[in-house]
């Protein structure tokens, strides 16, 4: 991407338009710039401050905000895998068809929690586990 000050403008030359980074810059400056997409010349962003003239602010402002935004455009493609895999597990275990945690655990540990749940609720001789509520209720 070049970035260049010309004509009373910070003309900003990507290789592609489509870049999410791209607009994601533009964006967050446009309470400071105006910015306008042109198409002639295989695309460009132009930007012109709202206020005052520095134009070469401006530019190093875009080129910070742009390295921001595609730092995060990678982290937020990195995960898309780990999150559609999640998002899955989710799925599939609120319809009770997935492979959920619980098949995942050695013998051992499920029958030691078959073991658990099994024997009930604690028991809770100072009524620390009951609802303010109903506990209320007892004592009235």
């Amino acid at each position: 991407m070049k970035i260049t000050v010309e004509r009373g403008r910070v003309l900003v030359r990507p290789e592609t338009l489509e870049n999410p980074a791209l607009y994601g810059a533009a964006h967050a400056l446009i309470a400071s710039a105006y910015v306008v997409l042109l198409e002639e010349g295989g695309g460009a962003l132009a930007l012109r401050p709202k206020r005052g003239n520095d134009l070469r602010g401006l530019a190093r402002a875009f080129a910070r905000e742009y390295a921001e935004q595609a730092r995060s455009w990678r982290v937020a493609l990195l995960n898309i895998g780990p999150r559609r895999e999640l998002l899955e597990r989710m799925l599939a275990q609120s319809a009770g068809t997935g492979a959920g945690q619980r098949d995942r655990l050695s013998r051992e540990q499920a029958a030691r929690i078959a073991e658990l749940l099994a024997e009930g609720p604690p028991s809770d001789p100072l009524g620390v586990g009951t609802v303010w509520s109903l506990a209320r209720r007892r004592t009235a």
